[in-house]
């Protein structure tokens, strides 16, 4: 499994995570397009996505603050679940 992180809209796997967290999170739980690019541009927002062999699995939204880390998002792909990931 690889690790890759995501830094902006750009990203060739922000497709994959943005349809994954749409189906993982209620609305009430998920940022906006621009609220997720302003997500971005904080340097404290990490936004990192899991591949096995190149596929998308799932993906960690964490905040890297002085004394600690928070993990906003978690979540695994819809179509990867039950997959023992």
């Amino acid at each position: 499994m690889q690790c890759e992180r995501i830094n902006d809209n750009r990203s060739p796997l922000f497709p994959a995570f943005w349809k994954a967290y749409e189906a993982s999170f209620p609305e009430d739980e998920r940022r906006t397009t621009a609220a997720q690019d302003a997500a971005f541009a904080d340097a404290r927002y990490h936004l990192d996505a899991w591949l096995d062999n190149g596929t998308f699995i799932g993906f960690i939204g964490w905040w890297d603050f002085d004394s600690y880390r928070y993990i906003e998002h978690i979540a695994v792909a819809p179509e990867a679940r039950s997959g023992g990931y």
